[in-house]
């Protein structure tokens, strides 16, 4: 559970890992990922057990943080996010211990 995510280059015919640098927050959050997702876009969506979600473009390597904030009612529901569902043309849902929401 505590791996990260490891991307198959078809190309290399080797794996890309991606995982968490406390030191670097262009990394995953968290490497106990629990659920992921492949968009439309090549996008991975990397659910993780307490650190909300990270949308990573292994391509760029970049990756987008999302959390929950209680402040913030468009912000996740909760920071263990336990599925995911990607709906074509419309927002995917993330789903986590404290709900439902699309993002």
């Amino acid at each position: 559970m505590a791996g990260g995510v490891a991307r198959w280059d078809r190309r290399t015919e080797q794996f890309q890992p991606f995982r968490h640098d406390a030191h670097n927050t262009r990394t995953l959050a968290s490497d106990a990922v629990r659920t992921l997702l492949i968009d439309a876009r090549g996008r991975i969506w990397a659910g993780t057990l307490d650190q909300g979600l990270d949308v990573l473009d292994p391509k760029t390597g970049d990756v987008r943080h999302f959390r929950h904030r209680d402040e913030d009612p468009r912000s996740l529901a909760a920071d263990a996010v336990c599925a995911l569902f990607c709906r074509p043309q419309r927002q995917n849902l993330v789903g986590t211990d404290g709900g439902l929401k699309p993002l």
